[in-house]
């Protein structure tokens, strides 16, 4: 049996390893004859496991439910006017964020919550609040949104537009993270990793950015210990409403790819992708190697390893019967090693083969004197 890899494609150290691994397999076990299961035959626990496609991601199972934009959250900048309706009173504006527990303070009339409200709300929460404090009678409230409140938020990995993201805090959650860096691309796959930081580190931080501190030149702020969320986004019951906060860090990871090897009576052996979308068959795992090498060539071993086996599992294919049977056109697993066989029919083909290419070649020769 001839086996040889294509070196046209580029291997991993670890994955040349591997690869090498499945060949020599391949090896031991045509020269042993082992006789192998037919397709048609192999038990369930052996057959190719259904793969996971893209298509079945459901972001929306780990997206929090939001607020509107217009509703007011700690951090947000409010714009209050108070006036009591008297002629001639000057009507300053007042600038005040809300704070961490949902409050802005207002001159005079003190902490005021309004988190969750709208605008007109917000007014009338502030008047009935001046009221019960005597501060005013009847006063005319305007409460103005002058900036939400954002999250520094970094998407890395297999996304269009990796980068530092600003999210509105009152949405600011996994899939608008993913949606701000432009969506997961071709390349992405199924699990993402948050790193999340200190709530108290960044505090600490946006308060020193804020200038709500004075710290000494010298201070150096400790780095906060962060940790590691890891999201599988087929599994959407395994982190729901995945919310985010100031300064985490987003990781979509790449999909590994799914191969399989072909060698032996083929015209370009090596290893190929296997399609994302679609099952993968003997005869196409066949094509995409250029087809076969020798007309006669009908044998074909398939190394199957089986998590939990100890030793692979060797499958014995018929490339005619794969061809007049479904059932014995194997589809393939990711890892298959699949060699096409020499046996005495193409061992006889190709020695005529060759006889043939050496008769034509001397007659050629001949042909010049």
């Amino acid at each position: 049996m001839s086996i040889a890899l294509s070196t046209s494609c580029d291997i991993r150290p670890d994955r040349r390893r591997a690869t090498a691994a499945r060949l020599l397999a391949v090896v031991l076990l045509a020269g042993c004859g082992t006789p192998g299961v037919r397709p048609s035959a192999l038990p369930p626990e052996l057959l190719a496991r259904p793969r996971q496609s893209r298509a079945k991601l459901n972001l929306a199972g780990v997206a929090a439910p939001g607020s509107a934009d217009a509703q007011i959250a700690a951090g947000d900048l409010l714009e209050v006017t108070i006036s009591s309706g008297r002629e001639g009173e000057e009507h300053d504006p007042v600038v005040a964020r809300v704070g961490e527990a949902g409050a802005v303070d207002i001159p005079l009339v003190g902490p005021v919550a309004v988190a969750g409200m709208e605008a007109t709300a917000a007014e009338q929460a502030i008047s009935q609040a001046s009221i019960q404090r005597g501060i005013y009678v009847r006063p005319h409230v305007a409460v103005e949104l002058r900036s939400k409140a954002v999250n520094h938020v970094t998407v890395l990995g297999a996304v269009d537009a990796p980068g530092v993201h600003e999210l509105s805090r009152t949405n600011c959650n996994l899939v608008a993270a993913i949606a701000a860096a432009g969506g997961l691309n071709d390349e992405a796959g199924t699990i993402v990793e948050i790193v999340r930081q200190s709530s108290l580190g960044a505090r600490v931080a946006a308060s020193a950015a804020a200038g709500d501190s004075v710290q000494l030149a010298s201070y150096q702020p400790q780095p906060a210990a962060a940790r590691t969320q890891r999201i599988d986004l087929t599994n959407s019951a395994a982190a729901p409403g995945c919310q985010l906060g100031d300064r985490d860090v987003v990781v979509v990871k790449p999909r590994d790819k799914e191969m399989v090897y072909v060698a032996g009576l083929v015209q370009k052996p090596g290893q190929f992708e296997m399609p994302e979308e679609t099952e993968l068959r003997l005869l196409d795992a066949i094509a995409m190697a250029g087809g076969l090498d020798s007309p006669v060539a009908d044998e074909v071993l398939v190394v199957r390893n089986i998590p939990g086996r100890p030793n692979p599992v060797p499958i014995r294919c018929s490339i005619a019967a794969a061809k007049r049977s479904g059932s014995e056109n194997l589809i393939l697993s990711p890892g298959d090693a699949v060699s096409v066989e020499q046996t005495p029919a193409t061992v006889v083909v190709d020695t005529f083969r060759n006889l043939f290419r050496m008769t034509l070649g001397v007659a050629n020769n001949a042909s010049l004197f």
